[in-house]
Protein backbone atom coordinates (compact mmCIF):
# COMPACT_ATOMS: atom_id res chain seq x y z
CA UNK A 1 0.00 0.00 0.00
CA UNK A 2 1.77 2.98 -1.16
CA UNK A 3 -0.54 5.55 1.01
CA UNK A 4 0.40 4.17 4.13
CA UNK A 5 3.37 2.92 7.11
CA UNK A 6 3.34 0.18 9.14
CA UNK A 7 1.94 0.83 12.84
CA UNK A 8 4.14 2.10 15.79
CA UNK A 9 3.93 -0.98 17.46
CA UNK A 10 2.60 -4.71 16.84
CA UNK A 11 2.67 -7.12 13.97
CA UNK A 12 1.09 -5.95 10.83
CA UNK A 13 -1.10 -2.90 10.29
CA UNK A 14 -0.98 0.34 8.23
CA UNK A 15 -1.99 3.59 9.02
CA UNK A 16 -1.92 6.68 6.56
CA UNK A 17 1.35 9.36 6.06
CA UNK A 18 1.52 12.17 7.49
CA UNK A 19 3.64 14.93 8.45
CA UNK A 20 7.50 12.83 9.88
CA UNK A 21 7.23 14.78 12.99
CA UNK A 22 4.04 13.02 13.91
CA UNK A 23 6.17 9.07 13.48
CA UNK A 24 6.91 7.53 16.89
CA UNK A 25 8.89 4.65 15.87
CA UNK A 26 12.05 4.28 13.27
CA UNK A 27 10.41 1.92 11.20
CA UNK A 28 7.29 4.08 10.33
CA UNK A 29 10.02 7.22 9.93
CA UNK A 30 10.14 6.35 6.13
CA UNK A 31 8.18 9.13 4.08
CA UNK A 32 5.82 11.90 4.44
CA UNK A 33 2.17 12.09 2.44
CA UNK A 34 4.17 14.66 0.18
CA UNK A 35 6.30 11.76 -0.37
CA UNK A 36 9.02 13.43 0.91
CA UNK A 37 12.11 11.53 2.70
CA UNK A 38 12.17 11.37 6.34
CA UNK A 39 14.98 10.67 9.02
CA UNK A 40 15.36 8.75 12.30
CA UNK A 41 17.80 10.65 14.07
CA UNK A 42 17.84 8.10 17.13
CA UNK A 43 14.84 10.07 18.96
CA UNK A 44 12.36 11.44 16.80
CA UNK A 45 11.48 11.65 13.23
CA UNK A 46 12.13 14.56 11.22
CA UNK A 47 11.82 15.67 7.34
CA UNK A 48 15.04 13.96 6.22
CA UNK A 49 17.82 17.12 6.30
CA UNK A 50 21.53 16.36 6.71
CA UNK A 51 21.09 17.13 10.66
CA UNK A 52 18.56 14.03 10.53
CA UNK A 53 21.65 11.57 10.04
CA UNK A 54 22.68 9.79 13.25
CA UNK A 55 25.48 10.36 15.22
CA UNK A 56 26.90 7.13 14.76
CA UNK A 57 30.41 6.21 13.16
CA UNK A 58 28.37 5.23 10.34
CA UNK A 59 28.71 9.24 9.60
CA UNK A 60 32.35 9.47 10.06
CA UNK A 61 33.17 10.86 6.61
CA UNK A 62 32.28 13.03 3.64
CA UNK A 63 30.85 10.28 1.65
CA UNK A 64 28.88 8.35 4.15
CA UNK A 65 27.00 12.05 4.86
CA UNK A 66 26.51 12.65 1.18
CA UNK A 67 25.04 9.41 0.66
CA UNK A 68 22.77 9.86 3.23
CA UNK A 69 21.52 13.47 1.82
CA UNK A 70 23.00 15.66 -1.15
CA UNK A 71 24.26 18.70 0.03
CA UNK A 72 25.81 17.20 3.39
CA UNK A 73 28.69 16.57 4.84
CA UNK A 74 30.49 15.07 8.01
CA UNK A 75 30.35 17.69 11.50
CA UNK A 76 33.49 19.26 12.58
CA UNK A 77 33.67 17.09 15.70
CA UNK A 78 32.44 13.18 16.19
CA UNK A 79 29.68 11.58 14.29
CA UNK A 80 26.63 12.92 11.98
CA UNK A 81 26.19 15.37 8.94
CA UNK A 82 25.74 19.34 8.53
CA UNK A 83 25.03 21.46 5.58
CA UNK A 84 28.24 21.58 3.23
CA UNK A 85 29.15 24.90 3.11
CA UNK A 86 29.68 27.14 0.12
CA UNK A 87 33.97 27.30 -0.07
CA UNK A 88 36.59 25.03 1.27
CA UNK A 89 37.95 27.85 3.51
CA UNK A 90 34.61 27.54 5.73
CA UNK A 91 35.14 24.06 6.90
CA UNK A 92 37.20 24.00 10.15
CA UNK A 93 38.81 20.19 9.71
CA UNK A 94 40.52 18.47 6.69
CA UNK A 95 37.88 15.55 7.03
CA UNK A 96 35.08 17.91 5.73
CA UNK A 97 36.93 19.86 2.63
CA UNK A 98 36.61 17.06 -0.06
CA UNK A 99 34.58 19.19 -1.89
CA UNK A 100 32.04 21.92 -2.26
Amino acid sequence: MPNCTVVATGVGGCVALNDCNTYTTERQCVVNASGLLCGWNGLVCANRSCYTAPSTVVYSNDTACSDYMAGCTVVTVGYGCMPRATNCSDYMTPRQCVKS
